[in-house]
């Protein structure tokens, strides 16, 4: 049987919401992604060098690097870059503007550890928009002005 697991990193240096967040993934139904945490951005670009990932779950504040440089880095230095979903418990509208504009998928603020499923109802539309986008070919032929 093939393994058509989507594999997602979650980037996040807070330990107890790192494990949520992961064991959030891996009760996802149908079972279809394959999650992976590392605690920093830079534990991140080595991951993202080493392995393809269908999405990246990214906390915005990050010892040493930040999700924004991760963000900038998914975008500009790997040839197919993942979904990316940024997070943080510290969030404000310009922030948010900043991250789409950049590339992210989505921007969630997430105040409190356990209301991860916020996220989880991210990662769902994300991943639907990538279903649909890898099957339709018209989606992804358009031109850029």
């Amino acid at each position: 049987m093939k393994n058509d697991a989507k594999r997602v990193l979650v980037v996040e240096d807070d330990p107890s919401l790192r494990e949520l967040l992961l064991e959030e993934l891996e009760e996802f139904e149908p079972p279809a992604l394959q999650p992976t945490a590392v605690q920093s951005a830079e534990d991140a670009r080595s991951r993202l060098d080493a392995d393809d990932f269908a999405l990246v779950v990214s906390d915005l504040r990050l010892p040493g690097a930040d999700g924004f440089d991760l963000l900038r880095y998914a975008c500009h230095a790997l040839n197919e870059p993942p979904a990316f979903i940024m997070i943080t418990a510290f969030g404000t509208l310009a922030r948010a503007v900043d991250a789409l504009r950049s590339g992210a998928s989505d921007f969630l603020t997430i105040a409190v550890p356990g209301h991860a499923e916020f996220g989880l109802a991210s990662v769902s539309s994300v991943r639907e928009i990538r279903t649909r986008s890898t099957r339709s070919p018209s989606m992804s032929t358009t031109s850029k002005r």
